[in-house]
């Protein structure tokens, strides 16, 4: 395995990326799969409150207690109704939600099974408290700059991999306060922050989380700070922070991104 991907909790590489089953309605053949896609959810796109609405969200409401074969679920583009119910999918374990308005996660709680959340370009989640009671093993957050509390993920003790990031296409960074709160993260292995910008600059937390492997962060590091954690980190071994050469502004000799 390349450097780029060496110990990475959330891309290996298109050759590993997953196929789903694409669908746009209740009714699609073969929804039922095991990786599945629901793509432009109706609800989303139909008149609030409508009766229309009312019966596709019904509809889907009685399709996803079918769904047990039915363990990875990416949706884009959903409203609150639809993420109120996703816990009736009986043996649910990862999910992507693309594109979404929600405002509330707490229905989220309700996935006992779940290990793998991701959550992209959201402008209404503020609060993300009720995820903190889930026993994930990968958590992702990507151009979600409205949530205020970021730190509650710190409670997260079975955390391998997680991933805090603005929006890389703009670019635009994600401001993380404080590192502090993670430092209880005794299980963490990979912790990504590409684009994101560390207001307190307390990098020397990294220490604490004493079975990381993997950083990366594109914003600069003070040099006497990161050979501090260099020098005195056992477990971390790659990533952008430990691959790259932040004076010469190039990867270290032999390293392949």
């Amino acid at each position: 395995m390349i450097d780029r991907y060496r110990y990475h909790e959330f891309y290996t590489g298109k050759e590993n990326e997953l196929a789903y089953q694409i669908v746009q309605s209740p009714t699609y053949k073969n929804i039922n799969s095991e990786n599945l896609f629901i793509q432009c959810l109706s609800p989303a796109v139909i008149k609030k409150g409508s009766e229309k609405e009312k019966t596709l969200i019904a509809e889907w409401d009685e399709i996803f207690q079918t769904l047990d074969k039915v363990k990875r679920l990416k949706i884009n583009i959903f409203n609150q109704e639809i993420l109120n119910v996703l816990h009736k999918i009986p043996n649910l374990t990862e999910l992507i939600i693309e594109n979404s308005s929600v405002e509330d996660v707490s229905p989220l709680s309700k996935l006992e099974q779940l290990t793998r959340l991701e959550i992209y370009h959201n402008t209404k989640l503020t609060d993300i408290a009720s995820i903190g009671d889930l026993h994930l093993k990968q958590l992702k957050f990507e151009n979600c700059f409205n949530i205020v509390n970021y730190e509650v993920i710190g409670t997260m003790k079975s955390l391998k991999g997680l991933s805090l990031n603005g929006n890389w296409t703009a670019p635009k960074n994600l401001k993380i306060n404080s590192l502090v709160p993670f430092e209880g993260l005794e299980n963490l292995e990979h912790l990504d922050l590409d684009y994101a910008i560390v207001v307190d600059k307390s990098f020397e937390s990294i220490l604490r989380m004493t079975k990381l492997k993997r950083f990366d962060y594109l914003a600069t590091i003070k040099k006497e700070t990161r050979i501090k954690i260099k020098t005195n980190h056992k477990a971390l071994v790659a990533g952008f922070f430990m691959d790259y050469d932040y004076e010469k502004h190039d990867f270290f000799e032999g390293k392949i991104w």
